[in-house]
This record gives structure tokens, sequence and C-alpha cells, in this order.
């Protein structure tokens, strides 16, 4: 899943948002 990593990338400059976001992305797969 390198397209999540991408997306997420960026956002490297806040590493809580990055937590955030690698907790949504967990969810994610996890319903789908």
């Amino acid at each position: 899943m390198p397209i999540h990593r991408l997306l997420y990338f960026p956002i490297l400059n806040s590493k809580k948002q990055v937590e955030i976001l690698e907790t949504l992305i967990n969810l994610l797969i996890s319903v789908s």
C-alpha cells in the first residue's frame, strides 16, 4: 500500500498527525 504512504508522507512534519493517520489507515484496512 505505497499509495497510503505517499498520501501522508508530506504530513510527516507532524508526528502526532502521522500517528493519527496510521490509526485511521489501520481502521480503513480493518473495515475493508
